[in-house]
């Protein structure tokens, strides 16, 4: 007894399936075949032997290698093409092998032999009675479908990538998957190869990132609900844009405190206002929460924001709490959360 295949030999094709051919039970013929006396044959049986469709004249298939396990003998084998398309019922056979295997409808053996010198035997407790076949002689093992006279005779397994009838031939495949790749191809722009290619493509890229900017139209960024970094990013670039327009509108007409203009801002003197954005966000970080308030640490250091101000020399003393830049220090101070501020 041993699980290992034996006797195998090579097959001209991918059609390849194994199956159990009898297993040591009392079938619906009334016959117990024993084990011990079929192994005997089995090497001249893979040497010699055929597989048939349903025991008819129809030889589809030979086996190829056979192996006991315990008290069952299954067998590996193949079964035949179409050659040069005279032989269309080998197709259909192993398309209907296929089928039954894919559904989870195995599909069964049958073996047809000789008996040699069956014993009758009746069990004395049921009653019982059945030919017990110690010798025996076997011709052919066929697949029967749903209909086998041992019931554990069973497919165990069928190549199901081998070509079926339904497949169509390998030239005309062939055909239609070079015609696909093609048309994809001449669709596809195609990279030059290597390590250059690859760095000419990004600079191509970057350089047409760059023209985009240069005329106007703003580069693809990522929606800010989406990337809390940029969600950052962006409201910082919108509160200095809007720091810039009012830098424009508080500055003194043509040839007005030109002097006072070019000073530097301090916020001590009369008609100077002091605006930090680093100052502003960095208050309102001890109110984050951790993960957003790291964020915006992370980010003013990597962006050096700096102090920016604008003078009204005109104008003395303190702002006017009407004014817009009034109005955008008191906006930031009363934000407590990083969804109220950043997200506006």
């Amino acid at each position: 007894m041993s699980d290992r295949w034996q006797d195998e030999r090579e097959w001209y094709n991918d059609r390849t399936f194994e199956a159990v051919i009898s297993k040591e039970e009392i079938d619906k013929q009334k016959d117990l075949i024993r084990m011990v006396g079929l192994e005997k044959v089995m090497g001249w049986f893979v040497k010699y032997g055929v597989i048939h469709y349903k025991h008819s004249f129809i030889n589809f298939g030979e086996p190829l290698a056979w192996r006991r396990n315990g008290d069952e003998i299954e067998i590996k084998a193949g079964a035949h093409t179409n050659y040069e398309g005279c032989f269309p019922i080998y197709d259909w056979i192993w398309d209907q092998v296929k089928k039954y295997y894919a559904a989870e409808i195995p599909g069964f053996m049958s073996i047809g032999g000789q008996k040699i010198d069956p014993q009758l035997k009746c069990d004395s407790f049921t009653g019982a009675c059945y030919n017990e076949i110690k010798k025996l002689g076997i011709f052919e093992a066929s697949w029967v479908g749903a209909s086998p006279a041992n019931s554990g005779a069973a497919v165990t397994r069928v190549n199901m990538m081998a070509k079926s009838a339904e497949s169509e031939s390998d030239e005309e495949t062939a055909e239609k998957i070079c015609g696909k790749l093609k048309a994809r191809l001449e669709k596809r722009e195609v990279v030059p190869e290597g390590e250059a290619g690859l760095n000419k493509k990004m600079e191509e890229s970057k350089d047409k990132e760059v023209k985009k900017q240069e005329e106007g139209e703003p580069a693809a960024a990522p929606p800010a609900e989406e990337n809390p970094v940029a969600m950052v990013m962006q409201r910082i670039e919108q509160i200095e844009a809007r720091l810039s327009a009012l830098e424009e509108k508080a500055a003194p007409e043509e040839g007005e405190g030109m002097e006072a203009k070019a000073a530097p801002a301090t916020g001590d003197r009369p008609g100077e206002v002091k605006v930090s954005i680093k100052g502003e966000l960095e208050e309102f970080t001890k109110a984050l929460p951790g993960l957003m308030k790291s964020t915006v640490q992370e980010i003013l250091e990597a962006n050096k924001i700096v102090t920016k101000s604008t003078v009204k020399p005109t104008q003395g003393g303190a702002p006017d709490s009407g004014s817009l830049i009034a109005q955008a220090i008191e906006e930031a101070k009363k934000a407590t959360s990083a969804r109220e501020f950043f997200g506006r």
